[in-house]
C-alpha cells in the first residue's frame, strides 16, 4: 500500500525496487535487519544524549539510516559501517543545532529571552550541556559506546592522533564545569 502511495505502480517493477534497496545498502535485507537491530539502540542513545530530545533523536535516527541506505558505499566491515552511521548522525545533529541557532537568533529579535533552565537539573546533564557538541560527542563515543580512537576519528571526521588530545581537553573541561557547579552549591571541591 505504502509503496503504491509513493511510487506510480506502472513506473517501477517489483524487482527494480528490491534491486535499488539492496544496491543502496550493499547487503541483503536479512543482513540489514540484523545490522539495524544491533546498531540502532546505541545510535539512538547517542543521538538522544547529544541533542537532548527523544522525538528529535527518532527523526535523526531515521534520516541517518535513510542516508546510509542511499549512499553509494564500497564494501566495508561492520565496525566501519557503524562508525559511518555515527558520522552521519553527528553531521545531522550539528546541522540541526546550526539551524536551531539561526532560528533562535531571528526569534530573539522579536521576543524577550525565554526563562532560564530549571536550576535543580542533574549536575552531569547540566555540565554536559555546557560542553561544545563535538566535546559531548567525543565523550559519548569514548565512554558510552566504547569506541577506540580510530573509530571516534572515523565517526567524527577527526585525525586519529587528534582524538587523544581532544578527549583529554573534553574531560578536563567537564571536570572543571562539574567542580564549578559543586562550588556554587557550597560543596568543597
Amino acid at each position: 500500500m505504502l509503496r503504491e502511495a509513493i511510487f506510480e505502480p506502472d513506473t517501477y517493477e517489483e524487482e527494480q525496487l528490491e534491486e535499488f534497496v539492496l544496491h543502496a545498502a550493499h547487503m541483503e535485507e536479512s543482513a540489514f535487519r540484523l545490522f539495524y537491530l544491533e546498531i540502532a539502540p546505541a545510535l539512538q542513545g547517542y543521538i538522544r544524549k547529544t541533542c537532548g530530545n527523544a522525538a528529535l533523536a527518532e527523526d535523526i535516527l531515521q534520516e541517518t539510516f535513510y542516508k546510509f541506505l542511499r549512499a553509494d558505499l564500497p564494501e566495508m566491515d561492520p565496525p566501519k559501517k557503524k562508525a559511518y552511521l555515527f558520522k552521519i548522525a553527528t553531521s545531522l545533529v550539528i546541522d540541526h543545532w546550526r539551524r536551531e541557532k539561526r532560528e533562535k537568533f531571528w526569534r530573539n529579535l522579536w521576543r524577550p529571552p525565554e526563562a532560564r533552565h530549571d536550576p535543580h537539573k542533574d549536575d552531569v546533564s547540566r555540565a554536559l550541556s555546557e560542553l561544545k557538541p563535538a566535546e559531548r560527542a567525543l565523550l559519548w563515543l569514548a565512554y558510552v559506546e566504547g569506541f577506540d580512537h580510530g573509530e571516534i576519528a572515523s565517526a567524527l571526521g577527526f585525525n586519529e592522533k587528534s582524538v587523544r588530545v581532544l578527549l583529554f581537553r573534553a574531560r578536563k573541561k567537564l571536570a572543571h564545569t562539574l567542580g564549578r557547579q559543586a562550588g556554587s552549591y557550597g560543596a568543597k571541591s
